[in-house]
């Protein structure tokens, strides 16, 4: 079954004493990995995301560790989270990164720029939070949802410049939903129109 999942691991961690509340992302350290994979019950990752962030060296440790953890096998590719378009330029040479994670919806296209250079760069692009968070779609009435869902979900995977989107799910059912969506393909006139409305309505 193994060989059926892509397995993608955030530096997200419990805190001594907070173990039921939702911490920040942490700096991996070297016993990171190992905490990760036997709670994921797997040999290595598939993807391991390290989060952008303003401490240039502590971020360079972090693609240090990930290189060697590459180089072992136990991490396939590596992926820079929550990047920016700047962090690209300020890689270290032999850096590990082949993937960049970004939000990126009809609401927020920040990422565009970020994602156009990765793509010169020869990496692949992450688009996260297609719909900006599930609970906007709750505000629009219970009839419009599936499909403001489904339009939103497609302009997101039609664009170009996005190599997989990243979609955060609270129902099994919603897996084939979503895939049924994606299927779909380009937005037609009337669904363009549609994504401009819901712009609009949810701001």
């Amino acid at each position: 079954r193994r060989s059926e999942a892509r397995i993608t691991a955030w530096n997200f961690f419990r805190e001594p004493g907070n173990d039921d509340r939702l911490t920040g992302f942490t700096s991996y350290t070297p016993d990171s990995l190992g905490v990760q994979l036997a709670e994921l019950q797997t040999d290595f990752l598939d993807l391991l995301v390290i989060h952008s962030r303003e401490d240039a060296e502590l971020l360079r440790r972090e693609m240090e560790l990930a290189s060697i953890w590459r180089a072992a096998g136990w991490v396939r590719e590596v992926g820079l989270g929550m990047a920016r378009r700047e962090d690209l330029e300020n890689l270290p040479a032999g850096h590990p990164i082949t993937r960049v994670l970004a939000p990126y919806n009809v609401f927020n296209v920040q990422a565009a720029d970020l994602f156009r250079e990765a793509k010169v760069r020869g990496m692949g692009t992450f688009a996260m939070s297609p719909f900006v968070r599930g609970w906007n779609l709750d505000r629009l009435e219970a009839d419009r949802k599936p499909a403001a869902a489904a339009t939103l979900l497609r302009w997101v995977t039609t664009q170009e410049i996005v190599d997989t989107v990243f979609v955060s799910m609270r129902r099994a059912e919603w897996v084939g939903t979503n895939l049924a969506a994606e299927m779909q393909g380009p937005l037609s006139a009337e669904e363009s129109s549609l994504v401009r409305e819901l712009t609009d309505s949810l701001k």
